[in-house]
């Protein structure tokens, strides 16, 4: 497992992070969720070693994170931040490439470039590998990117779970690949053994493909859980400061809605899909 203990970050006088304990299993993909500033990125860094706690305890496959070497931690964890600048001229599959490093000496092998252009179908992007990175979208980029950290953690470090880490994964994708990027990431748990987490801004997706959900407010950890127990109309409402309300679909399922249920209006909604293995089951209609 990845694992916090009571860790706290603290800049100069202010908590960024109190007391938060969580664990990432193998096998599974556990949502973030939490309004701006609630300390996600800053727990996805602390778990990743970049940052260092203030107190408390960051653990990966039984090993206190801090005793890994760099090159250790690039060999079982990969991180996609939620913004990556690069100016060089280098095409996809070269991008795609550098997350196969930590695994090689100095020049990529066969192999590499073969789990290199895997990684870049697996997102779609297989027709751009020859194409510069800098003239690509900002869609492309972001998926060209997951293509690097995919290949990163392509197979497992030995005979122990890999991790992937991924801020805000989807922010600059339209919906189609949202779903996409997000079915990705749950098979690559489900069906490869990797502890995956996410942190993600739409509650509807969350629920359509986390297996657990972290719910974090001013630095801790508001609640945590299977995503069923945990996306709760009151809970949410309660953590966002905002009325949250289940609409029920009609096909055995809820999706969220903002809005104010006295007006009878909805504000904003991003309607998770009924995926095709099964429907949404994890928002009650409770308010």
């Amino acid at each position: 497992m990845l694992t916090a203990e009571s860790v706290t970050v603290k800049v100069a006088s202010r908590a960024l992070l109190q007391d938060v304990s969580l664990a990432v299993h193998p096998g599974e993909l556990l949502a973030i969720l939490g309004e701006n500033g609630a300390g996600k990125s800053t727990l996805l860094k602390t778990l990743t070693g970049d940052l260092q706690p203030s107190a408390g305890t960051v653990t990966m496959n039984g090993r206190r994170l801090q005793d890994w070497t760099a090159t250790q931690r690039a060999r079982a964890r990969a991180v996609l931040a939620q913004e990556t600048h690069l100016a060089f001229a280098f095409d996809a599959l070269q991008i795609a490439l550098l997350g196969r490093y930590p695994h090689c000496d100095s020049t990529p092998a066969k192999r590499d470039v073969e789990i290199a252009l895997a990684a870049l179908a697996l997102v779609g992007c297989a027709h751009l590998q020859s194409q510069s990175y800098p003239t690509l979208s900002g869609g492309e980029r972001a998926r060209v990117q997951l293509a690097r950290v995919l290949a990163q953690v392509w197979e497992n470090a030995g005979d122990k779970p890999s991790y992937l880490l991924l801020d805000e994964p989807v922010a600059s994708l339209d919906l189609a690949h949202r779903e996409s990027v997000l079915g990705i990431a749950r098979d690559l748990a489900h069906e490869r053994g990797l502890g995956v987490v996410a942190i993600l801004h739409d509650l509807n997706l969350a629920a359509v493909y986390a297996d657990r959900v972290a719910l974090m407010k001013d630095g801790r950890l508001r609640s945590t859980g299977r995503t069923d127990d945990v996306l709760r109309a009151d809970v949410l409402s309660d953590c966002f400061g905002i009325p949250i309300r289940s609409i029920d679909t009609g096909a055995g399922g809820c999706v969220f809605a903002v809005g104010s249920a006295g007006r009878g209006r909805v504000h904003y909604t991003e309607a998770g899909r009924i995926d095709a293995r099964g429907p949404i089951t994890t928002a009650r209609s409770d308010s």
